[in-house]
């Protein structure tokens, strides 16, 4: 089903069984029964999934042509167009679901739906990402009070990947000098290489930059197959290892594209250095790949001590990074005895501040009346989180998940 075009998905969701059920066709939401609404309902929640997931890796995909055309404008666009994405799908499924009238609250039929949507997204390969859209739908319709396992994946459901990729998520350069593997894989990118301003150039810096870093011969590379863009920049992820494998260096090239061609603006290179690259203070990337599970999971090796929903979010699928977040930190105070603590330094007049002694996360709680002189609102201080989450950022502002009705 991943790989159904868009317009057959559309075509798809439009005539979906519920639609005809919710809202007074032959057989209506009062006379079906419990299981047969709860299958209906699971299904239009998994097609509008398909269909913002298709949608949202075909606007990922723009990203090169944005790149090879300088179009910078359709770039920043596109960036905005996907961060709005989510939601707009969200609300046309919430619509739906209200077509059932009284039943719409039934928690019973809800925690039977999420069952059935379970087994729905088995075949899917990002069922991690589907099973928190099906999170933010009943946290929708119910406005959840703390967290309901009954009728949200506060857990995954799936302890191993329920299924197998289809593709290598990575290619592998070896038997030859390093400027030519590095060559190999910048015109492997989908960049041709007339369009490079300087190739051989731009290879042999990147290759004495990486052997000096990793203090020999690099023998062998290893690099995400899909690109990167963020911006202006298009980056590959990859890595490079000495001989029998006896040291591994995570590294990054950034691209720039200019009137002269595509040139290397940078060699980034250890862990440190890739984990700024994916930091939380910079906008999302757009890198199209099927499985995004196996791409963080990559990710991670590369850069350990980044948590896993700071690498999906950082990829584009901030809801998810949410998600993840929400797991690792219960399972951080499931293993801990710690309390919140009020932050130290001068007291917040709109926020209060709180921290956990072993877990390096900030808390923030909008007061409801701030202190003077601070004469904004609550809505306001929202409205202007807002503006920053949908606008580039670079280094400012730190990635923020928004909470309500714990």
């Amino acid at each position: 089903m991943d790989n159904l075009p868009q317009a057959a998905l559309s075509h798809q969701f439009r005539h979906a069984p519920i639609d005809e059920a919710v809202s007074g066709g032959p057989r209506t939401a009062k006379t079906l029964t419990d299981i047969r609404l709860a299958a209906l309902c699971a299904e239009a929640a998994y097609r509008a999934f398909l269909n913002f997931h298709v949608q949202f890796r075909a606007i990922t995909r723009r990203a090169k042509e944005r790149f090879l055309g300088c179009d910078w404008t359709g770039t920043y666009a596109d960036a905005r167009e996907r961060l709005g994405l989510y939601g707009r799908f969200l609300e046309r499924l919430v619509e739906v679901c209200q077509l059932r009238g009284g039943r719409l609250k039934e928690r019973p039929l809800w925690a039977a739906c999420k069952a059935v949507y379970s087994s729905r997204i088995t075949d899917c390969q990002a069922w991690e990402i589907a099973e928190t859209f099906f999170n933010s739908l009943t946290r929708r319709v119910f406005a959840t009070v703390g967290v309901n396992q009954e009728i949200e994946f506060v857990d995954t459901d799936f302890d191993t990947p329920p299924t197998v990729a289809l593709g290598a998520l990575r290619c592998c350069y070896q038997d030859a000098p390093l400027p030519p593997l590095l060559a190999a894989m910048l015109t492997d990118a989908g960049f041709a290489a007339e369009q490079y301003d300087d190739l051989p150039g731009a290879t042999a810096a990147a290759a004495a930059r990486l052997e000096a870093a990793l203090g020999g011969p690099a023998m062998r590379i290893e690099a995400v197959k899909s690109r990167f863009f963020r911006g202006k920049g298009a980056y590959l992820i990859g890595c490079a290892f000495t001989a029998h494998d006896e040291s591994c260096l995570p590294f990054g090239l950034v691209l720039r594209h200019g009137e002269a061609g595509i040139t290397l603006d940078a060699v980034l290179t250890g862990k440190d250095d890739i984990a700024i690259l994916f930091s939380f203070t910079r906008s999302y990337f757009r890198v199209d790949v099927e499985r995004p599970y196996d791409l963080v999971r990559f990710l991670k090796t590369l850069m350990p001590r980044k948590r896993l929903g700071e690498l999906y979010t950082a990829t584009g699928y901030h809801k998810h990074g949410k998600t993840e977040f929400d797991r690792d930190f219960l399972y951080h105070l499931h293993l801990s005895a710690d309390r919140f603590e009020t932050a130290q330094g001068v007291r917040g007049m709109v926020m209060l501040v709180f921290t956990l002694h072993a877990y390096d996360v900030v808390f923030k709680v909008i007061k409801d009346r701030f202190d003077p002189p601070k004469t904004s609102s609550r809505m306001e201080v929202m409205r202007k989180y807002r503006f920053v989450f949908e606008h580039d950022r670079a280094g400012r502002l730190v990635e923020a998940y928004g909470y309500e009705h714990l």
